[in-house]
């Protein structure tokens, strides 16, 4: 992923987080520690929060946002 980035280049992720135990859909859920598993090797994470997906469901599905650049993680 690091190398089709632009020199400075960022990657901005969306997944669901892994605090949507009670959700019966959807894909693969994730936490912060898993993206720096995921990704630590290559990509140093910049900044995360959490927010959600908005859609039709009574409450919306919880979300986790991170924003990274190439470089090693040493969090």
């Amino acid at each position: 992923l690091h190398r089709l980035l632009r020199p400075g280049g960022l990657f901005v992720l969306k997944v669901l987080s892994r605090e949507n135990e009670e959700l019966p859909f959807g894909p693969l859920r994730f936490s912060l520690g898993d993206l720096h598993r995921i990704f630590g090797r290559s990509m140093r994470l910049v900044k995360a929060r959490r927010t959600v997906f908005p859609g039709s469901t009574p409450r919306p599905p919880r979300a986790l946002l991170a924003v990274m650049r190439p470089g090693v993680d040493h969090a």
